[in-house]
């Protein structure tokens, strides 16, 4: 029996190529928003906001870090395996894969 588990019964099915496209919509948001984003920008506060927009760019990236690491440690926990991780240079895999090390 799991003390910490992430499995979450659901009937909804996501294919890779849902994924994928919603990867593709977001990165393309990402990319026009820093693409567009001038140094002096970053020091400023968006309307009714307290943080500049540096502050806030750097919290998502520790938000989503923060989380990984939550993922990553409760799957070693709970299997004793270390999820795999592409890293920067690795090639997204195309079907089956091993997925620990």
């Amino acid at each position: 029996m799991c003390t910490i588990c992430l499995d979450v019964v659901t009937n909804k099915l996501l294919s890779r190529e849902t994924l994928e496209a919603y990867f593709l919509e977001i990165e393309k948001k990402i990319k026009n928003y820093t693409e567009n984003l001038e140094d002096d920008m970053l020091l400023l506060k968006p309307e009714g906001c307290k943080y500049t927009r540096f502050t806030l760019i750097l919290a998502q990236h520790r938000h989503l870090h923060t989380h990984m690491g939550m993922i990553m440690g409760v799957i070693t926990a709970e299997t004793g395996l270390w999820p795999r991780v592409l890293g920067l240079e690795g090639k997204f895999p195309d079907g089956e894969y091993e997925k620990y090390f």
